[in-house]
């Protein structure tokens, strides 16, 4: 029902985009295509990225948007020339309010896809094109929509963009896998226990620490965060969601861990013990 809603929020947002400019959401988003290269070779795969510039105290949504929300939508405009792939969202932060708890970016994030040129393009410049779907929120939430785009050069030989420094940033926040890491889970009920192992040292020292479910409708977003904590183990209990009634199959989600001030992502995907 949640998700309906909103969903008819941004069905009439777009309806409104005939008749006027800006969208709802646009006066607190800045949205900009980039890419990491200007120049790029027949058949090289580059970096696209939506960047959001959020007004301060609103945030937009993760994959997995929580309790309430939309995740950002990219429809690409077709193209025999470029192939994309799927956005790399980096890892988000917790908002909560009241009895909900929403996952997120505030102040600003870049999503990335990957683009793959044509090995047959010739050379010459094109455009790069996306219709963007949001949502921003604050004490109200407020649909939004864009069109953004940007140039791209086919060329003999390739070449950085300025914005280099801009990926470097939001890869880091990228999660990244780890031979390290393995997690099972055991569920009675509804409740839910997710054991997360580390043959290595991502676990040791660890500062703080947190588990996002990556798929909706998989564990409740306002479940306490609060773990068992061993020596090479973090061992979580959740509750799954009410709005999936059916055994878990599978657990997709990111851990983010601080040690030493230093935060690092890790993907998990923990099956049934």
């Amino acid at each position: 029902m949640k998700q309906f809603l909103l969903f008819l929020l941004l069905l009439m947002a777009s309806s409104i985009n005939i008749f006027a400019q800006p969208s709802p959401g646009s006066e607190y988003a800045d949205l900009r295509l980039i890419t990491d290269y200007t120049h790029v070779e027949p058949g090289q795969t580059f970096m696209a990225g939506l960047h959001i510039e959020l007004a301060d105290g609103w945030h937009t949504y993760w994959i997995n948007p929580g309790d309430s929300g939309i995740p950002v939508m990219i429809g690409w405009l077709e193209s025999d020339l470029f192939s994309k792939g799927d956005i790399k969202w980096p890892y988000p932060s917790p908002f909560r309010e009241e009895y909900l708890t929403t996952f997120g970016y505030k102040d600003e994030t870049l999503l990335m896809v990957p683009v793959t040129v044509s090995k047959d393009a010739e050379l010459g410049n094109y455009v790069l094109e996306a219709s963007i779907q949001f949502l921003v929120c604050e004490k109200i939430c407020l649909p939004g929509f864009a069109d953004v785009s940007t140039q791209v050069f086919v060329a003999q030989e390739n070449q950085p963009s300025s914005y280099v420094s801009i990926f470097e940033t939001f890869s880091n926040k990228l999660p990244v896998s780890s031979s390290g890491l393995t997690a099972s889970f055991e569920q009675t009920d509804r409740n839910v226990s997710l054991e997360i192992s580390d043959s290595g040292d991502i676990l040791s020292s660890v500062d703080s620490f947190m588990f996002y479910a990556s798929e909706e409708n998989i564990l409740e977003s306002t479940s306490n965060q609060d773990a068992e904590v061993l020596a090479d183990r973090l061992i979580f209990s959740f509750q799954s969601s009410r709005y999936n009634p059916n055994p878990i199959e599978v657990i997709n989600g990111v851990l983010v861990v601080t040690q030493n001030r230093v935060t690092k992502a890790y993907q998990v995907q923990a099956t049934t013990n």
